[in-house]
């Protein structure tokens, strides 16, 4: 089989414009050749990107003027993190208002209002802000995943409480959800998961729990509690994919033992559960005899 004509130096592996291509002197018909793939019009990569910086990479060579990225993607360029079914989706695109919205395949394109300092580079990437990020993030999350991101952002420190209130009070498109979800933030949350449970309960109407609050045993054994209930003497638990580990799957069958042998109790959860809002609302509920009340709803 015949091999490809090498193309000129000038043009990066992770992805180039056909229009530079063709004016450096490459042919359509080596534009098309089976080594390059196309993960957007326009635009050709020597191999098929598979991560979302690996598509902003490319698809940045046809980015506009002026343009950047934001919602979802902006997102994920910062490593927030963000519900499974939000992975694989279109890049999301945005300009300055009043300019046209992009169009294109795998693109989803936004026309927004941009103040400055509202988009900063990332790995070299016109991308939105955290704080403004989270802010647009509110208008397709719902509040306690939008919790966990803010949650996550404050705990790294790309961004403070107070950054995201005041961005807030430029109001838009989703500020309801942002607003509540912003009196639920605790950087103390150890995971997305944990935030997430922090915020279904309180958002439902469920109080009276500290967030990894400590508890000192008769015995002197000291554990910590996810979400600890003082009063009734019970213990919450997140149990994310590291609880797998034997040897930790084994402390945390001693501990909940222990606990249990003092008159507290424990609850395991894990991931399902806490997707499952209100059957995990309820059954708290029930362990705390406070089954029956109204709650409100979780999205803004």
């Amino acid at each position: 089989m015949r091999r490809p004509t090498p193309l000129p130096p000038q043009l990066p592996r992770d992805g180039f414009s056909t229009r530079d291509a063709e004016a450096l002197g490459v042919g359509r018909r080596r534009l098309q050749g089976r080594d390059l793939h196309r993960p957007f019009h326009g635009v050709r990569v020597a191999a098929a990107p598979t991560s979302v910086l690996e598509r902003c990479a490319a698809y940045s060579t046809r980015l506009v003027n002026g343009a950047f990225f934001c919602s979802v993607t902006a997102a994920a360029l910062q490593s927030v993190p963000l519900p499974l079914a939000l992975e694989g989706v279109g890049l999301h695109v945005g300009v300055p208002a009043p300019r046209r919205a992009p169009q294109a395949r795998g693109v989803v394109g936004h026309r927004l209002t941009v103040a400055a300092g509202d988009v900063i580079l990332v790995h070299g990437m016109p991308v939105t802000g955290p704080s403004r990020t989270w802010r647009d993030l509110a208008s397709v999350l719902d509040v306690p995943d939008l919790v966990a991101v803010g949650d996550d952002i404050i705990r790294r420190r790309l961004a403070t409480v107070e950054q995201l209130r005041e961005e807030l009070a430029r109001t838009g498109r989703g500020s309801v959800a942002a607003k509540t979800a912003l009196g639920l933030l605790d950087p103390s949350a150890e995971s997305p998961m944990e935030s997430r449970l922090r915020a279904v309960l309180a958002a439902s109407g469920v109080q009276g729990f500290e967030v990894n609050r400590t508890i000192a045993l008769p015995d002197g054994a000291v554990y910590r509690g996810d979400l600890v209930f003082p009063t009734e003497r019970l213990v919450v638990e997140y149990q994310g994919d590291y609880h797998r580990d034997a040897a930790q799957w084994r402390r945390d069958m001693t501990r909940a033992s222990r606990l249990e042998s003092f008159g507290w109790r424990v609850v395991m959860l894990n991931a399902d559960d806490v997707r499952r809002s209100q059957e995990l609302v309820a059954r708290i509920e029930r362990m705390l005899g406070r089954e029956g009340r109204r709650k409100p709803r979780l999205r803004g």
